[in-house]
Parts: C-alpha cells; sequence; structure tokens
C-alpha cells in the first residue's frame, strides 16, 4: 500500500485528500428551487459540478467528484479531450494549467456577454510530514461545507477589444 500521506499517492475520488485544486463550477446561479430543504438538495435546478485536478501516481488528473446529475454530468474522471491539463512540479512549486470546454460542463453553447456563472475554488495542500491538510479557498461552497449558494458570480464580458 502506498504511504497515503504522499503528496501525489492518491487519484479518483479521492484527489481532493491530497495536494489538489478543486474548482465548483455553476452554470445556473440565478435559479433557485424554491422549498428545498437543503444546500445540495438547493441546487437540483441548477447545472453544478465540482472537479478535481491533481498530479497523481498515475500523471495528471482531472476527476468530476460531484454533479447536478449524474444522468447528464456524470461524475469520475475526465478525458483528455474533456477537461485538456497538465500539471507541472518545479522544485517547491506546483503549476497547474487546466480549461474546461462548455460542452464538458453540459453547456449546449457558450454563454454569452451579460449571461452569469458561479464557482469556488479550494487549493488542498499536503505535505508528506503533516497530519492535516492545508486548505486555501477562493469564495466559500467547497470548504467547510458543499454549498453552491455560496460560490462567487462573474458576469461574463464579451471579447477583448481588438481581437
Amino acid at each position: 500500500t502506498p504511504n497515503r500521506r504522499c503528496a501525489i499517492c492518491r487519484d479518483g475520488w479521492a484527489t481532493w485528500m491530497d495536494d489538489c485544486i478543486q474548482i465548483g463550477l455553476n452554470l445556473d446561479p440565478e435559479q433557485v428551487r424554491v422549498g428545498a430543504m437543503g444546500t445540495l438538495e438547493a441546487g437540483g435546478m441548477r447545472r453544478w459540478q465540482e472537479i478535481d485536478i491533481a498530479k497523481t501516481r498515475n500523471g495528471p488528473e482531472a476527476y468530476r467528484t460531484m454533479s447536478y446529475d449524474n444522468r447528464f454530468c456524470p461524475t469520475g474522471p475526465l478525458t483528455k479531450e474533456q477537461a485538456p491539463l497538465a500539471v507541472v512540479r518545479e522544485k517547491t512549486h506546483t503549476i497547474y494549467e487546466f480549461a474546461v470546454p462548455w460542452k464538458t460542463l453540459t453547456a449546449d453553447r457558450p454563454p454569452v456577454a451579460g449571461e452569469c456563472i458561479s464557482f469556488a475554488c479550494t487549493i488542498n495542500d499536503r505535505d508528506p510530514e503533516e497530519a492535516d491538510i492545508l486548505v486555501m479557498g477562493l469564495f466559500k461552497g467547497i470548504y467547510g461545507g458543499k454549498d453552491i449558494g455560496e460560490y462567487g458570480w462573474v458576469v461574463l464580458g464579451g471579447p477583448a477589444e481588438g481581437k
């Protein structure tokens, strides 16, 4: 059995337990399910998902750990076509390069200027000598409770000038 505290040992669903980036995306932040009893149930009318990106013992990996509906947006590993990525370790730094096509996010078309999406991002860092994981978050919603209502909102703009 590999050392479970190794910085690049876990893969698949368990990548969040070691060094990784967790990204939560919600394509429908303005839709709210009235009468929902809990935060995950409230997300039932939204196209939301959580994707982990990590350098594992099998190489760079993107894994959809949570989804609004497995029939349309299945959890599990994402292929290189679904989520092109590279993870490079340079001395004490890890560099993540990651893209997610709109189709992978279950969008039937790219969004247009003025539409909103919401997202959250958490960076997990576990050093081999440490028992606990260090978590740094950008917006709430992943760490400390799964609540897509806490994701940060982004209003999408149009093409950059001159392009």
